[in-house]
């Protein structure tokens, strides 16, 4: 589950980063809006290093918005291509999960016995040769030997 987190929040970093490095190297109205906002009002004694790096992220923030807001039509794109593969991976986890329980139910709640068609071999009492003794048989079967099963094999 930690992996899983770490590579999502790795890929997310890398492609923020992709996208800060071709914005600041090949939008030319991004490097206009940066080159604008970029002023230093302050003293160069007073200036700190953090500072300077809030001014940084600031006018990195700023300008990525108005890059986004100027160019709206390529990243709504880029959003329905997202949200067009996620629904499709979710359709495939769909898919699996629906198959996957198809499987379970079959294995798990078919019959175990398949009578499709079948031999068998019954004897009887009155089948030996010769005739046994039927006085060890129960009462019922003693006058109606041929009711009595012997053997039987499937």
């Amino acid at each position: 589950m930690l992996r899983n987190f770490l590579i999502i929040v790795g890929s997310l970093a890398i492609v923020i980063g992709l996208f800060v490095l071709a914005e600041n190297q090949v939008a030319p109205s991004f490097q206009i809006c940066v080159s604008q906002n970029t002023g230093n009002p302050g003293n160069k004694d007073t200036e700190n290093k953090s500072v300077t790096v809030v001014g940084f992220i600031r006018v990195q923030g700023i300008c990525t918005l108005a890059l986004i807001d100027r160019h709206n039509g390529f990243f709504a794109a880029l959003a329905g291509i997202a949200v067009a593969a996620f629904t499709f991976t979710l359709w495939v986890a769909t898919d699996q999960l629906a198959k996957s329980g198809q499987r379970i139910f079959e294995a798990t709640e078919r019959a175990f016995v398949f009578l499709d068609g079948f031999d068998y071999e019954l004897t009887l009492a009155s089948d030996r040769k010769p005739f046994p003794d039927i006085s060890n048989l129960p009462a019922l079967y003693q006058s109606n030997p041929e009711l009595y099963i012997t053997r039987f094999a499937v």
